[in-house]
């Protein structure tokens, strides 16, 4: 259950209202002596005057004279926490919470910082820290019991410090609410009764607001919930919906207990009508889209957005726009969200320094390099600035120089998660993996939910065969992002490695479901194939009963079939396989690319393989197998230029394949096309910095070409690292998890 008053004082904490009266005093206190015209003074009176905003320029001027003060880091931090700059004013904070005099005004600054932007670990330990100065500081000893509640976290800790708390203010109803709520999430049924009933008394001697009121029914259905008594519950909520029918904190709940019923359809339908009731409910729109998009419904969640554009006034549908942007984003269009994230900037009066970041960065990522740079001249902030010259500069392919910007804006900005994300990325460009190690770790440390750089640690680590190493990177990627059946497919690959087959087995149980086990099947075949030859990938195929080889969704299934097949000579038997599921499914194009795998191999039907693989393509025109297959025909018959025209085609169809780029290069080299053969190389690296066999190849034609150099030394000694090492040697050891569970 979503603590129902933590949405209070998160509120609270934006409000600035956290230290009510102690900013003010700290400043009184610290600016006797100071004359008029002394700029820090001047800048405690606008935070005095709550003008934070106007506060921010002065700050960054004086700390570049003064970068280890720490009263302008204090200010600084404050001023960017009251601007809805949460998650940028933890360095100075932190800077200054770790100097003497400022451990507890700081540190409470840093701690409801920290809660703002949702980082409660770090809320926790900075709330820890100032009560380990002072024990009754009621301000930290709320954060830290909120923030473990919000992060179910040591409850018996916040249950003591609700406890505490209610000594003193024992008919603070936002309090006994939490306190009950701890008490649900402790399984200590019968005592969150006893709290909710005591709510109930105080309920019906005081006046409370709709929104207590609100808070106070869903706990109500919560604690049905948790007794297990699901049919209680629903009445609950219903009851709830009946006589709050507009309260979002009763529809998030409703919405949870529904999706976790089962019933995702009557959440979505309950999240519409909400909508329809309460329009310029931006946010529940944002969300309603989200779910329709989980649905399929794309159109259907564009259409929501784009009638929340139309609303009034104009800063609702300037967030809008910005939704409209994010789901854009996600599906790929960026151009149609550089276009969406225009129009709410136009919108907004005065768009904030960080809103006009994203849109460059957005530019950026549209390609739009020359446009990105003009709105990076208008950033007030230096970082900023520098940040997008970085971003610029790596995705023109100059790592050195975006490496330089990158430290620039990290002098300034040291906890940025996206900046240290694509310092690493260029160091792997130059070949400085271990920097780009330490780069990716201060990137999850910073924040691991905004990159991927937890997955791109944990592939690096794989390439260089540190398989534990790996498994750490690739759980705090999961931890930030959300477990998938990506990252349970992933894990399942990194425990076989390691010879973990008890916990290879218990994520295989995770993914028998229809639409993961195909592709966990496969893994488990090829794993078998690797370790005892094709004939035990094709019996772990064939010997699962849930699997129909003919049925689309089980096509993963099917291709590690036929390859085993294959691999074992049997082409008749792979011929019949592709060919029984194109009978049942003659739409599907990865069935027809089969039959062409199939005929290339056995080597005598040239023709019936290419018409399998442009029947194919004509059903997808970007099944990346079928067009690399084609590829491979047409450089069996010399036609050089029309092969690499359609690797290159395989290639931009997925990305995530070095072989379609590795096979153009070769096949250019072999005509002696070096440089066209370097340059193909040069940009499978870019996009894949581990990949062994090119960089050995690169090298190699660099040398014979007369340009061995400092640059051949590094891509050898790069082959040398992702070749293999002492831990992926022992891959082998253990043993490979049953399909049978």
């Amino acid at each position: 259950m979503a603590n129902p008053s933590s949405s209070k004082v998160m509120a609270s904490f934006q409000r600035g209202l956290l230290l009510p009266g102690l900013l003010a005093l700290i400043l009184v206190a610290l600016c006797g002596g100071c004359g008029p015209r002394d700029p820090v003074q001047e800048v405690r009176e606008l935070q005095e005057q709550g003008r934070f905003a106007d506060s921010l320029d002065p700050l960054r001027a004086l700390l570049e004279e003064r970068p280890d003060d720490p009263e302008l880091h204090f200010l600084y931090g404050s001023a960017l926490r009251r601007t809805g700059q949460a998650s940028l004013s933890l360095w100075s904070l932190r800077k200054a919470s770790r100097q003497p005099g400022w451990e507890v005004p700081a540190g409470l600054e840093l701690a409801a910082s920290a809660y703002q932007s949702q980082n409660f670990p770090t809320a926790v330990k900075e709330a820890g820290r100032v009560l380990e100065i002072e024990p009754d500081n009621t301000q930290a000893l709320r954060l830290r019991a909120e923030a473990q509640l919000a992060d179910r976290t040591d409850l018996d800790r916040a249950l003591a410090d609700f406890d505490s708390l209610l000594k003193d203010d024992p008919d603070n109803v936002d309090l006994r609410v939490s306190r009950a709520t701890a008490l649900l999430m402790m399984k200590r049924v019968d005592e969150a009764e006893a709290a909710l009933d005591e709510l109930e008394q105080l309920a019906a001697t005081s006046h409370l607001g709709d929104e207590t009121r609100a808070a106070y029914c869903v706990a109500r259905g919560t604690f049905a919930k948790e007794k297990g008594d699901m049919a209680k519950a629903e009445e609950q909520y219903g009851a709830c919906l009946d006589e709050f029918p507009t309260d979002e904190t009763v529809a998030k709940e409703a919405i949870v207990f529904f999706d976790g019923t089962g019933r995702p359809e009557r959440s979505t339908e309950l999240l519409r009508n909400l909508v329809e009731k309460k329009p310029d409910a931006v946010e529940l729109r944002d969300v309603l889209a989200r779910r329709l998009v989980a649905a399929g419904d794309v159109a259907g969640a564009e259409a929501v957005l784009r009638a929340g554009t139309e609303l009034e006034p104009p800063a609702l549908a300037a967030f809008a726009w910005r939704a409209l942007a994010d789901h854009f984003i996600a599906q790929g269009e960026n151009d149609k969200a550089v276009a969406a994230l225009k129009r709410a900037i136009d919108l907004d009066e005065d768009p904030s320094q960080q809103l006009l970041l994203a849109y460059a960065d957005l530019l950026v990522a549209a390609g739009q390099y020359d446009r990105a740079l003009t709105v990076a001249k208008d950033l007030e902030q230096e970082s900023f600035r520098d940040l997008v010259e970085a971003r610029v500069l790596f995705e023109r392919h100059q790592p050195q120089q975006a490496i330089e910007r990158f430290e620039a804006a990290l002098r300034t900005w040291p906890d940025n998660a996206a900046a240290r994300y694509y310092t690493a990325r260029a160091a792997e460009q130059l070949g400085d993996f271990d920097r780009a190690i330490e780069e990716y770790r201060e990137s999850i440390r910073a924040g691991a939910q905004y990159t991927d750089a937890g997955l791109r640690l944990a592939q690096l680590y794989e390439a260089q065969g540190s398989y534990r190493l790996a498994l750490g990177a690739a759980s705090h990627h999961a931890q930030a992002h959300g477990e998938s059946a990506d990252t349970r497919l992933y894990e399942l690959r990194l425990r076989t490695r390691t010879g973990e087959a008890r916990r290879a087995r218990e994520i295989l149980k995770q993914l028998r479901h229809p639409a993961t086990w195909p592709r966990a099947l496969a893994f488990v075949s090829d794993t078998a194939a690797e370790r005892q030859g094709p004939e035990a990938g094709v019996k772990v195929v064939r010997g699962d009963k849930n699997i129909d080889l003919t049925r689309p969704a089980d096509v993963d299934a099917l291709r590690a079939l036929v390859r085993h097949l294959l691999d074992a000579g049997r082409f008749d038997e792979a011929l019949a396989a592709a060919d029984a599921a194109i009978a049942a499914h003659d739409e599907v194009a990865a069935f027809h690319q089969l039959r062409g795998q199939v005929l290339e191999r056995r080597g005598d039907a040239a023709d019936e393989a290419r018409a399998a693989y442009e029947r194919a393509v004509a059903l997808d025109p970007d099944a990346a197998g079928a067009l690399a297959g084609l590829a491979s025909l047409a450089a069996a018959q010399g036609d050089v230029d029309a092969a690499v025209a359609l690797y290159e085609r395989a290639s931009a169809a997925d990305p995530s394949d070095p072989a379609p780029a590795r096979a153009a290069a070769e096949l250019l080299a072999g005509a002696g096309r070096s440089e066209q053969a370097e340059h193909e190389l040069d940009a499978l690296l870019w996009q894949h910095p581990y990949d062994a066999p090119a960089a050995r190849r690169l090298a190699e034609l660099l040398s014979a070409d007369g340009k061995a150099g400092p640059r051949t030394e590094e891509l050898l000694r790069r082959a040398k690292r992702f070749g293999g090492g002492a831990e992926a040697s022992a891959q082998g050891e253990g043993s490979s998890p049953s399909a049978g569970g």
